[in-house]
């Protein structure tokens, strides 16, 4: 098999693959609009919505909305907001440069985007008056989540038009390591209508349908589930990744494992790192429905060749195990 038939052998097909995947090594982002609808357009830093990108040395120069420029203090008056026209974008040019010269067909391609309801909304107010807003102005926060909702679903038939892609993934980052941001009621009453619907668009254009929540968010594995969530990505192990996959079976597909906030990732030691990859094929890759993906902090340069190596690991260890038959 190649490595996205292996893939999508587990995540479409529900079945045993020849070798645990490997994210990292079986799937290609194209991501949706270059930087410029959803991150900010690149020497501007500010996106269609009006929100500025800056890097952060917490993030390992991963963007963040600039906390000193908030778009919108009252939820209230979110229609004064002005959102992007999906389809003015220039998704011909933008489908020529998505995929480079190195591009491999034998990976999946999935389309990405960081604009899921709850995750635009604290970008436009930031933390503070996001959840200051889902307890003060239900009804207002609702109906703003169901026009990003709107939003993301246009995203979804122009990706599908323009990108050749195989998965769509919606990313709306909810908890921290120790709980969701919210409790799973307001989740259910404000959040998760919005996603159901996007979720159900995914599916409605062939595509399979990817939710990107880092953190603690087992509180609401029912709920992804039942909404026809093909793949929760990243799981962390704050999780209990055996536990979901032990009760679920084939109903989902669990990506990630690796502890991107451990001793491992955070001290960037080769050893550890390595340590921490098998530990993730040797207990959660007798799983089915487990796919590995890992991640480190890229603020200084050895982090890029150490995640080169993790990746390197994480796509020659299992192969290497299952020629062995474990």
């Amino acid at each position: 098999m190649t490595p996205k038939e292996n893939l999508l052998t587990v995540i479409r097909d529900h079945k045993k693959p020849e070798w645990t995947p490997s994210y990292l090594g079986s799937c290609f982002n194209a991501g949706l609009s270059g930087m410029d609808l959803e991150n900010g357009a690149p020497g501007v830093g500010v996106d269609a919505f009006g929100v500025k990108w800056i890097g952060s040395d917490s993030t390992g120069g991963a963007l963040i909305p600039d906390p000193q420029k908030i778009v919108l203090d009252d939820i209230t008056r979110w229609k004064e907001l002005s959102f992007p026209d999906v389809w003015s974008f220039d998704w011909a040019s933008y489908a020529q440069r998505a995929y480079p010269p190195f591009f491999n067909a034998d990976t999946m391609v999935k389309g990405f985007s960081v604009s899921g309801p709850f995750q635009r909304m604290e970008a436009i107010m930031g933390f503070e008056n996001c959840l200051m807003a889902m307890y003060e102005e239900p009804e207002a926060t609702f109906d703003f989540m169901s026009a990003v909702a709107d939003y993301n679903i246009e995203m979804i038939k122009a990706a599908k038009k323009y990108l050749n892609i195989d998965t769509f993934d919606l990313a709306d980052d909810m908890a921290t390591q120790k709980s969701l941001f919210m409790s799973p009621e307001v989740y259910r009453d404000l959040i998760k209508p919005n996603h159901a619907r996007v979720f159900k668009a995914i599916r409605e254009e062939g595509l399979i349908v990817e939710h990107h929540l880092c953190g603690h968010a087992e509180a609401i594995i029912d709920d992804i589930v039942e909404m026809g969530v093909d793949v929760w990505q990243s799981v962390q192990p704050m999780n209990d990744i055996e536990g979901i996959l032990e009760k679920y079976g084939n109903k989902i597909v669990l990506v990630g494992g690796f502890d991107s906030n451990g001793k491992a990732a955070m001290t960037k030691d080769e050893e550890g790192i390595i340590e921490e990859v098998h530990r993730c094929f040797d207990v959660y890759g007798k799983y089915d429905g487990f796919v590995f993906w890992g991640f480190l902090m890229m603020d200084d340069p050895c982090s890029f060749e150490l995640l080169q190596m993790m990746t390197k690991e994480s796509i020659e260890y299992p192969r290497s195990k299952a020629e062995k038959g474990r």
